[in-house]
């Protein structure tokens, strides 16, 4: 982050040629390597502090978008598949028709980028929404048409999506209808995602979703959704070929590098989650790895679970069994070192039937200063001796 603020460009008045798209995709162009801070406000040609994108905005190396207070960006055009934002490391293929399995699985191959930050002027005054209307067709092998939403559908459904970066940091705005995961991190480090409020009412409507990455913080999230608030692990899908039972297209854009590469390459490890709070339809926090990832090295401190109106799952999680007619559980050894602080749990009762769940195959957990005001249990019995469960309230 050494660079943001050291050489700075306004967007509107240096860039005038072109849509609105155009004149922000030259900018972040003209910006790339160059340790630049581009600032987005109110358009100047048309007086609008909306600016309107008809697909995916791409971010290269050493480069800072801010978006000062009260500006939207906003997916503007309906019935399309694509991310909102994403690094210009992933991989697509040249010339692809829209919706066609080149355009929604890509190369699945990512190049490396660095120092890369997004950052809006707090979550109360910056807006980046996604379309109004999503893509609706029969799924390919089907004669039943449905909207193109959640992660079966592949990346392309994801919001802000980065891969392979090194150096990021992504904070301070709202968020507002995605078409599936607001911002997955995948295979990155050295990251901090911070202070937003994100809301989604799609399935697969995830917040923050770590997969994969080494060296990060989340912290100051608050969530309305309908999936996991911050998931942190990965769900390994290498050995499948799609499409397979409801996965269509891959939701991970480097799915060859994943294949290319031994079982560690999708490990995920010293990871902090600090401060989320609000509702989920499903969890507030998810420590989770299947099919031969490891996941270790998490600090959790302050989750804050209350009601309004969706129900939910469970406030913390550590878990190694999902899909199991698609990827095999984990096993012991695979998930080690977690610890969770800070739990408060209010007002409803949960579909897991506990406050905080920690599956048998993880070692080494901690789980302290829960206070439960649900008429679920604080916890699942049958806990490994190598967990510790303290300061029940």
């Amino acid at each position: 982050r050494n660079f943001l603020g050291v050489n700075k460009i306004n967007i509107s008045e240096s860039f005038v040629t072109g849509t609105q798209q155009e004149r922000i995709q030259q900018a972040l162009d003209f910006a790339e390597g160059k340790s630049i801070t581009l600032i987005l406000g109110k358009d100047h040609l048309s007086g609008s502090s909306i600016w309107n994108i008809e697909s995916s905005l791409l971010i290269g190396d050493d480069t800072a978008l801010v978006i000062e207070k009260g500006i939207t960006i906003k997916f503007s055009k309906n019935y399309v598949v694509d991310t909102i934002i994403r690094n210009k490391g992933i991989g697509t293929v040249q010339g692809a028709t829209l919706h066609s399995t080149d355009y929604m699985s890509g190369t699945g191959r990512v190049t490396p980028n660095k120092n890369i930050i997004i950052l809006g002027m707090g979550e109360e005054h910056t807006l980046i929404e996604g379309s109004d209307i999503p893509y609706r067709a029969n799924r390919p092998f089907t004669t039943t048409e449905e909207d193109w939403v959640g992660d079966e559908y592949g990346w392309r459904t994801l919001s802000i999506l980065m891969c392979n970066v090194d150096g990021l940091e992504i904070g301070g705005f709202s968020m507002r209808k995605p078409k599936c995961w607001l911002i997955p991190i995948f295979k990155s480090t050295n990251f901090w995602i911070h202070d937003l409020d994100l809301k989604s009412t799609v399935r697969n409507g995830d917040g923050v979703d770590v997969i994969s990455c080494d060296g990060g913080l989340v912290e100051n999230i608050l969530v309305n959704l309908y999936d996991d608030a911050v998931f942190v692990g990965c769900v390994s899908r290498k050995n499948i070929t799609y499409p397979h039972y409801q996965y269509i297209y891959p939701c991970f854009p480097n799915i060859n590098d994943v294949k290319d590469n031994n079982d560690s390459y999708q490990d995920t490890s010293n990871i902090d989650v600090i401060n989320i709070s609000g509702n989920s339809r499903s969890v507030m926090c998810r420590v989770m790895v299947v099919d031969k990832p490891k996941v270790t090295n998490i600090s959790v401190n302050g989750l804050n679970s209350y009601n309004l109106g969706r129900g939910g799952l469970c406030t913390f999680t550590v878990e190694g069994n999902y899909e199991s007619n698609i990827t095999p559980p984990a096993k012991v050894g695979d998930i080690m070192n977690i610890s969770a602080n800070n739990i408060v749990a209010s007002n409803r009762s949960f579909g897991f039937g506990e406050v905080c769940r920690v599956e048998g195959m993880a070692r080494n957990v901690w789980v302290n200063d829960v206070t439960n005001k649900t008429s679920s249990r604080t916890i699942n019995t049958g806990l490994d001796a190598s967990v510790k469960v303290t300061n029940l309230k």
